[in-house]
C-alpha cells in the first residue's frame, strides 16, 4: 500500500502542501468519515459487482489463451483490487471512449489515471513478476504516462 521498495524502509514524510490541501478540504473527522462513506455508498453497486465483472472477463477467454494464462499469473486479490478501484469511481466497467473525437476528455483522463495507478499498485504488489517488470520504471509516473 505504501509502495515502499522494502518492508524496512520508513515511509516518506508528508509534505506541508499536502497537509494544507487536506486541511482545506476536511476540518473534522466527521467530514472525512462522511466523504469516505458517501463515496462507498454512492458506488456500492459497482464495487459489489467488481468480482462478477472480473469473473465475466475471465470467462470470455479460452482457458488456454495467452490472455487467460497471463491473467492467471496475477494474484486474484490484485486483479480484484483493480476492478474495485474502477468501480469506486462510479464506473460500472472499464470502457475507454476510444471512438470519440476527444481522446483527452475528462472521461478518458479518468481512465488513464486509474490505469496508471492500478498498474503501479499491482506491480508493486508483485502481480506482474512473470513479466520481469522493473519497479523503478513503474514508479516513474512521467515515463509511464508516455508509455500509456
Amino acid at each position: 500500500l505504501w509502495c515502499l521498495p522494502h518492508q524496512n524502509v520508513p515511509p516518506l514524510a508528508v509534505m506541508e502542501d499536502d497537509r494544507k490541501a487536506y486541511a482545506s478540504r476536511f476540518t473534522s473527522e466527521d467530514q472525512v468519515q462522511t466523504s469516505v462513506h458517501n463515496s462507498l455508498n454512492n458506488n456500492f453497486g459497482h464495487i459489489a459487482a467488481a468480482a462478477d465483472c472480473l469473473a465475466s472477463l475471465k470467462a470470455t477467454f479460452s482457458p488456454n489463451s495467452k490472455i487467460s494464462v497471463n491473467l492467471g499469473r496475477i494474484p486474484e486479490p490484485l486483479l480484484l483490487y483493480a476492478f474495485r478501484v474502477v468501480a469506486s469511481f462510479g464506473l460500472p466497467h472499464w470502457a475507454l471512449d476510444v471512438l470519440s473525437q476527444d481522446p483527452d476528455s475528462m472521461y478518458n483522463l479518468l481512465h488513464e489515471y486509474i490505469a496508471l495507478n492500478t498498474f503501479e499498485q499491482v506491480a508493486a504488489g508483485h502481480g506482474y513478476l512473470h513479466m520481469g517488470i522493473n519497479l523503478a520504471v513503474v514508479h516513474d509516473f512521467a515515463l509511464m504516462r508516455k508509455f500509456y
